[in-house]
């Protein structure tokens, strides 16, 4: 749930941990989550965090979204506008948050079967609680960030080819320039 809470004025942000696989990095470009509109104002606010000691640390990126939940469970896509790099093998988190929680309500819901991780929960604006809880469902979506190394073979392989393609150039200059030299006689002097 986030946003109001049943039967109190207590407001209720909500988040998941993931951790992006290892060996490679990858940039943030958006993802999805199951959920769906209770009550109040269509706007809630996903968050996309990096860890700190097993809690939402330091916020990557914030995308609002308005009028994208239905009454109705619906898969919900987002996309990111600043594409943050997510390093390999690092736990991060994806929280929700309704724009207006003082009088809207949604739902994150689970996927079947469960998804046993970590939720993050903070309570009117409080700080973060972590739970063993099961996961909302969401995907996250990034492209493959290639290699440092990988970028330097490329460039090593440009400037190959490009030194052969002017060295070869510049030796069809010369050549040419001394078969079409004009003629100048020589004299033998004995």
């Amino acid at each position: 749930m986030v946003g109001l809470n049943v039967g109190t004025s207590d407001t209720f942000k909500i988040g998941f941990n993931f951790v992006v696989p290892g060996g490679n990095n990858y940039q943030f470009t958006g993802g999805a989550f199951l959920g769906s509109l209770d009550i109040g104002t269509n706007s809630i606010s996903l968050t996309l965090y990096s860890d700190s000691g097993g809690s939402p640390g330091v916020a990557l990126e914030t995308v609002n979204l308005a009028n994208v939940l239905t009454s109705s469970i619906a898969i919900v896509p987002f996309s990111s506008a600043v594409n943050p790099v997510l390093v390999g093998g690092r736990q991060y988190w994806l929280t929700a948050a309704m724009t207006n929680p003082s009088s809207s309500r949604a739902y994150w819901w689970g996927p079947n079967p469960l998804d046993p991780g970590l939720e993050s929960g903070a309570l009117n604006g409080g700080p973060w609680t972590v739970s063993s809880l099961p996961r909302g469902a969401f995907e996250i979506t990034g492209n493959l960030v290639p290699e440092p190394s990988a970028l330097l073979l490329v460039g090593v392989n440009l400037f190959v080819l490009t030194f052969a393609r002017w060295r070869k150039r510049r030796t069809r200059t010369a050549r040419y320039a001394r078969l079409h030299a004009p003629y100048k006689p020589c004299f033998l002097i004995l």
